[in-house]
């Protein structure tokens, strides 16, 4: 399928896809509340700084804003779907915040280069044709000793090796999944220093069922902190990066 095209199907799909009620039930409140948890923790150690300009690659409906905002003077949101962004603005009246936001490509992104002190991209990469370019556009706007937080889909999970093998039938899909290796190796060289990686959801919820009983939620808060840590990191569901920009 040609880059065109894919993107043009993946428009359609999130345009008419219903993302704020997969949060709803308990499986999509756990991936909500550990996706949200991992961000915080990575921004943690810079206690009470904030950032000038903060780019969110993939913005979607402004779900995550809640675990960076305080760290942001002025946040700028990218998205590709133009109807789900739309739903950014339930979001900055729930927070009582401002959020710029823009249709746009992440493998183009519409800004001028050294802009951004923060970049926030979240479950984008694997939708991409060519996620690489959208690591070098990320570069070229950042400013140097920009922070970026990088969550990508960890293809050495459990879960993650299911969908390495359906993607070869519908790869639209099931995405292109990282690894460890890849990813750092990637990153490192466009300029960007990884400082820290974390994992989360070392056992996918998906596991248990469609909507999981409360206990099996609580058994999976229990393996929780054992993602922060090596060598479950790299074998979680998501892998989520804290990296600087050198220039």
């Amino acid at each position: 399928m040609k880059a065109k095209t894919y993107k043009e199907k993946k428009k359609k799909y999130w345009n008419k896809f219903n993302y704020k009620k997969w949060f709803k039930d308990n499986r999509g409140k756990f991936i909500d509340d550990t996706e949200k948890n991992s961000i915080s923790y990575l921004l943690s150690e810079d206690k009470d700084k904030k950032y000038n300009f903060c780019l969110d690659v993939g913005i979607g409906n402004g779900r995550l804003l809640s675990s960076y905002y305080r760290k942001c003077k002025k946040i700028i949101g990218l998205d590709f779907a133009g109807k789900l962004i739309k739903g950014v603005e339930e979001e900055e009246k729930r927070l009582k915040i401002k959020v710029t936001t823009k249709v746009g490509d992440a493998e183009n992104i519409p800004f001028d280069d050294n802009k951004f002190d923060l970049i926030i991209n979240t479950r984008v990469l694997q939708h991409l044709p060519n996620w690489r370019k959208c690591i070098d556009e990320m570069a070229r706007v950042g400013k140097n000793n920009s922070i970026l937080i990088l969550m990508v889909y960890n293809r050495l999970s459990f879960y993650g090796f299911k969908k390495f093998f359906l993607r070869f039938r519908d790869k639209f899909r099931h995405g292109d999944w990282n690894t460890v290796f890849n990813i750092t190796r990637e990153l490192t060289n466009r300029g960007f220093k990884v400082e820290k990686l974390i994992g989360t959801m070392p056992f996918q919820p998906e596991l248990l069922g469609r909507d999981p009983t409360k206990k099996g939620i609580r058994s999976l808060w229990t393996l929780e902190p054992f993602a922060y840590r090596f060598p479950m990191k790299c074998f979680s569901g998501r892998m989520v990066i804290r990296a600087t920009l050198k220039k």
